[in-house]
């Protein structure tokens, strides 16, 4: 039911989904994102990936952009300075709007480079905010207030209903369900208060079990009876 890019890290080990149903494995752009994220280098290099997890086809880092291949990300023709990404043959103005960077990686990016700039001073970084992204640059659906509480939110950061808890709780807070209210117009979806699916169904009195992304895993004779396996 979710796009690649709403797929928790790392894509290695799950598969990716659609709003018609499982599509696959993850492809190479989400790969490469989570791997330079892991290594400290996303905010700058992490490449931007469309909604089957392959590559978008205008990619831009470090000051530089280029038409990419959808599976490899490799250059197709020449690379050209950010400023003047707009003559590429790739470049859409409806797929990029205001500019390459969307709001949430826009606000990543600073926050790297105030990182930076502390720690080249010798400065611990501290109280910096909170950022949260999806790999297409638009916030990613578990997002946590000052305040210390999280909450499923749109791409645009708005929080969906009233999904939320703690920050302190730590069962797997995923949000997927809060995100399949928007993404399918269906308010009546068995969501948990944190924006999970709910792990048991009953229909008739039979109790199922159902994975992260609401999908049937296996019966079960009570709510008490292990999900796994």
């Amino acid at each position: 039911m979710r796009s690649a890019a709403e797929v928790e890290w790392p894509c290695l080990a799950v598969a990716v989904h659609s709003a018609r149903g499982r599509v696959g494995a993850c492809a190479a752009c989400s790969v490469r994102a989570w791997r330079l994220t892991q290594e400290g280098r996303g905010a700058h290099e992490a490449p931007r990936c469309a909604a089957d997890g392959s590559f978008e086809a205008l990619q831009c880092a470090r000051g530089v952009c280029w038409c990419a291949d959808a599976k490899t990300g490799a250059p197709q023709g020449r690379v050209a300075p950010a400023r003047a990404a707009r003559q590429l043959f790739c470049y859409r103005a409806e797929a990029v709007g205001e500019g390459y960077r969307r709001r949430c990686d826009s606000q990543m990016e600073a926050r790297a480079r105030i990182v930076e700039v502390m720690e080249a001073r010798g400065t611990t970084p501290y109280g910096l905010p909170y950022v949260n992204c999806d790999l297409d640059g638009s916030f990613a659906p578990v997002q946590l207030r000052d305040s210390g509480q999280r909450f499923c939110a749109w791409k645009d950061k708005q929080q969906i209903l009233g999904f939320q808890q703690p920050a302190t709780e730590n069962n797997g807070m995923n949000c997927n369900c809060a995100r399949d209210t928007v993404l399918l117009g269906n308010t009546l979806l068995r969501c948990s208060s944190n924006g999970n699916y709910e792990t048991y169904r009953d229909e008739d009195g039979k109790i199922y079990c159902v994975d992260d992304d609401g999908y049937f895993m296996k019966f079960v004779d009570t709510i008490t009876d292990s999900c796994v396996g």
